[in-house]
């Protein structure tokens, strides 16, 4: 259980690199469970929770520094 309220923490504060880290450490356990494709859609949420942090602390900001933020790996996948 404590791998699941990890992801859901790292769900609501919006942290990639963390979820991504759990993700590929965790994966084992979660297809186990049959829950590896339900966890691996969580992704979305992720950048959304992400994009709700960075709204409330910037004004104007660039598509770049949008992704480094997020952990994304390309601008394509920000926009």
């Amino acid at each position: 259980m404590a791998a699941y309220f990890k992801i859901v923490n790292f769900v609501k504060q919006g942290e990639m690199e963390k979820f991504k880290s759990l993700l590929a450490t965790q994966a084992g356990l979660f297809a186990a469970d049959k829950n590896l494709a339900l966890v691996q859609r969580l992704k979305h949420t992720v950048i959304k929770f992400g994009l709700k942090k960075i709204n409330i602390s910037y004004s104007r900001i660039h598509l770049k520094d949008i992704m480094s933020k997020l952990g994304l790996e390309s601008v394509e996948e920000t926009e």
